[in-house]
């Protein structure tokens, strides 16, 4: 009886060792070539999954974005930074840097409204 009694609190014990990660909150600057835009957006996207071939980010707390992984180029569709706009836009960038939880992102989207691109940084 004493051998199940400490065999189920070592069981109860080492389940709580095992947690899932806190989620790692990231923040986006987006600036024009001629500095007429120059946006600061402070941990609004929030890495819920990232494997070999994909980042899907929880932006905002309201939408998923999926960007794909080809090597150190990524691409996929980032909805607006802002919390009441429903734009989607096209992205392509290279992860300059990955090591560990610390994750940089260096891109452009293309503003469907203008046409012009602005560059975009996911760090």
């Amino acid at each position: 009886m004493k051998y199940i009694l400490i065999l189920c609190l070592l069981s109860l014990s080492a389940c709580s060792y095992f947690k899932n990660p806190p989620l790692r909150k990231y923040s986006v600057r987006m600036w024009s070539d001629d500095n007429t835009f120059d946006g600061n957006f402070s941990q609004i996207m929030t890495l819920v999954e990232r494997d070999h071939d994909q980042l899907i980010f929880l932006v905002n707390n309201k939408h998923f974005d999926t960007l794909h992984r080809d090597g150190e180029k990524v691409f996929g569709s980032l909805h607006s930074v802002y919390v009441n706009q429903a734009h989607i836009y096209d992205f392509e960038g290279v992860l300059v840097k990955k090591s560990g939880n610390e994750m940089f992102i260096n891109g452009q989207i293309k503003d469907d409204q203008s046409g012009n691109f602005l560059n975009y940084e996911i760090y």
